[in-house]
């Protein structure tokens, strides 16, 4: 596939994919018999810290991009020598171009290389003359570059500008086609993108790269009624060559995967009080836990699994040799252990994964000698111990005994026996109730969930009032994305209305908290392959369906509408790529955060279809004769599967608010969401943490609802 130079047009145009994400198990190597091992290079692009008077841009959190990214990398075999960063007033167009130009003179045959860039995106004029059907390249906001005509001319005094401080797609192009004729067949090019040129009209809090209008010269001529239409989201045929001619076939694989599509808004995303791009954060904890032989279509689909729950608004994007092993399979791919990196003192360690990693306060640990294939029996360690703190990188561990790590600690593995979900609270906003009687209740409420906490400020939630003719109407609304959570609205005079307020809260928080859940286990792996379309609920129409073609962004989109005689149905087929015969459940979680049981299904009459139906032998694949109806709201729907070794029933637990949760003989899973139903429930680890008595997997499948035409 050969890059032109509108390649930047990939992210927010349609995408030429024709096989469903989670049916595709077909890898292509490119093992062409050399035997040196390629060298792994990358270049990382952070401009964050624009001069907002100067440019009109806003500033953005992509120096916080620079340290996961590069240590996801490193994780994954690239060497800390071999990646470059050039930020912010390095990061010039001249600068980008000269570090590009850099990464190509190191690169060889048969190399593996990632740019990764953060930054703003915008649309501008075209060159002169015009090749753009649009009449516009899509560019990178190189540091210093300005926003608009009106802002640039009070800096210059009334003088046009042409462009020249954009980095334009076809300069971006033609350097990123150096790379791949310098790499070769063997070699791969991987670009991510985290930034975007479209998507106008925010009005939440959150920051966005981007999301501002196109610019516009005074000079820039319309295009030509005789331009080519593009096709597949490629710039015009000819642009952005590179300086090597006729490299054909011989090109490196490359492979493009951006934050959002065209019309959507790239937000950024927050954990605490700190800012990431929200690709820049996704990837990086999807990288190192990447199984060996994973494809880079492998690698998306646990991407937007991430998406889904950080930046749910987005849809990330997919473009090129999608279907090769990632790196040509050179990548490392993340051990069952980590490593030691400190000595606090002779009980407490500090070891080289946090919470990018899954490692979490209150996850249980032990400490076996370096070599061990799998932790031992808990008496049999060297020692056990807990997750007292953790980063986005690291985390300290306290030990039950004292061992002597300080002569040699790579003689030292450590292993997590017991993940934790993250302990973090749902901050709602209640200031804007008017009444304060009513506020009161409603904050005393929600202060006994245990999920959720009000605070006056870094909401993430917020409970807005609006006057009307009758009693003041309240609406639960997320403050990032200025969008309701729901459709629905409050009366303050409706006895109802505090239970069902924190009642839509604590359901929210659910929604996070199985989002979160991420095990892994070989043994219990069971995955959604695919979503069958059903127009008559018969799972007859199963039999003769064929793949279809999925949208931009490499997602299953499927039409629907608001009124319920006109929603479609679709039937799941599920597989046990395991070696053990597994219990699954399914957990529907929708755009807003809510969730819904799918397996075990609900019967007519009440009650749930018994949980023993939803087993799978090894090697099994089998569609569910259950038809599930798809209906609003709009967006990016995830379905999770959770399997383990014996029945369970996660439906009830729902249906009951926790009520069937009562006594005794239940997973984790099981009594983690019934407690949730709790006052003082909180996510985190504790004296109550549970050791793992068997393997559990979890995996998601995400699909986006549209409106139907």
């Amino acid at each position: 596939m050969k890059l032109t130079a509108s390649f930047v047009k990939v992210i927010y145009a349609s995408f030429l994919v024709s096989l469903l994400l989670a049916a595709s198990s077909f890898v292509l190597t490119d093992n062409y018999g050399s035997t040196a091992e390629p060298k792994k290079l990358a270049l990382i692009i952070a401009i964050g810290k624009y001069n907002t008077d100067q440019t009109g841009w806003a500033q953005i959190s992509s120096q916080n991009d620079v340290p996961i990214i590069k240590n996801a990398l490193e994780k994954i075999g690239f060497p800390l020598a071999n990646i470059n960063v050039i930020q912010d007033e390095a990061a010039t167009r001249d600068g980008i171009l000269k570090a590009l130009a850099a990464l190509e003179a190191k690169a060889g045959l048969g190399d593996m290389i990632t740019i990764h860039i953060s930054s703003h995106g915008q649309q501008i004029s075209d060159n002169q003359p015009p090749d753009e059907i649009d009449g516009y390249d899509e560019a990178i906001v190189a540091f210093g570059a300005p926003v608009s005509d009106k802002i640039w001319k009070k800096k210059s005094r009334g003088a046009a500008y042409d462009g020249s401080l954009h980095l334009r797609d076809e300069d971006l192009g033609s350097a990123i086609n150096d790379i791949r004729a310098k790499v070769g067949k063997d070699g791969h090019v991987l670009v991510v993108l985290d930034a975007c040129h479209s998507g106008t009209g925010t009005r939440g809090s959150s920051k966005v790269r981007g999301g501002q209008e196109a610019f516009v010269f005074e000079t820039a001529a319309k295009p030509t009624s005789e331009l080519k239409k593009e096709e597949g989201g490629f710039g015009v045929v000819g642009e952005g060559k590179g300086k090597t001619r006729g490299a054909g076939d011989n090109l490196g694989k490359f492979i493009l995967i951006s934050g959002a599509a065209a019309e959507e808004v790239n937000y950024e995303y927050e954990e605490g009080n700190t800012g990431y791009g929200s690709l820049s954060f996704c990837i990086s904890k999807v990288l190192p836990t990447l199984p060996k032989g994973a494809s880079y279509r492998t690698l998306f689909a646990k991407l937007q699994a991430e998406m889904a729950e950080k930046a749910p608004k987005q849809s990330p994007q997919l473009e090129g040799d999608v279907d090769y092993e990632v790196f040509g399979g050179s990548f490392k791919p993340q051990q069952k252990y980590f490593s030691v990196l400190a000595v606090v003192n002779d009980k407490e360690l500090k070891i080289n994964a946090g919470k990018l990693m899954g490692v979490n306060e209150g996850s249980l640990i032990q400490v076996e000698s370096s070599g061990t294939t799998n932790p031992s029996a808990k008496e049999k360690a060297l020692a056990t111990g807990k997750v007292t703190s953790a980063t986005q990188l690291d985390a300290v561990i306290a030990l039950d005994r004292s061992i002597d790590v300080r002569k040699n600690k790579a003689n030292f593995w450590v292993f997590v026996t017991s993940p934790s979900i993250a302990e973090t609270k749902i901050k709602v906003d209640v200031s804007k109730i008017k009444d304060a009687e009513f506020r009161k209740s409603v904050t005393d409420a929600i202060n006994k969930l245990g999920m959720a906490e009000v605070v006056a400020q870094n909401a993430e939630l917020q409970i807005k009032e609006e006057v009307t003719r009758e009693a003041p109407a309240l609406s639960l609304e997320n403050v990032k994305y200025g969008s309701p959570v729901n459709q629905r609205s409050y009366k303050s005079t409706d006895p109802k209305a505090l239970s069902s307020i924190v009642k839509d809260i604590q359901n929210y928080a659910q929604g996070k908290l199985f989002k979160e859940l991420d095990e892994e286990s070989a043994s219990y792996k069971v995955v959604i392959t695919r979503l069958i379309p059903s127009p008559t609920n018969k799972i007859a129409d199963t039999a003769n369906y064929t793949l279809p073609k999925l949208s931009r962004g490499n997602i299953l989109e499927i039409p629907t509408s608001e009124a319920k005689e006109q929603q479609p149905f679709v039937f799941i087929e599920v597989h046990n790529q395991g070696d053990k015969v597994a219990f699954f459940n399914i957990i529907d979680i929708e755009p807003t955060g809510a969730i819904n049981p799918i397996f075990p299904p609900r019967i007519k009459g009440g009650g749930v279809e018994p949980k023993e139906v939803f087993k799978l032998f090894p090697g099994d694949k089998k569609i569910f004769n259950y038809a599930i109806s798809i209906a609003p709201p709009f967006g990016v729907e995830l379905f999770k599967v959770i399997a383990t070794d014996a029945p369970f029933d996660l439906t009830s637990t729902i249906m009951t608010r926790g009520e069937a949760t009562r006594g005794g003989g239940l997973n984790k899973f099981q009594k983690t969401l019934g407690n949730s139903f709790e006052e003082g429930f909180t996510r985190g680890g504790g004296s109550e943490q549970e050791e793992s008595t068997a393997g559990t997997n979890t995996s998601e499948f995400t699909f986006k609802i549209v409106k139907k035409n």
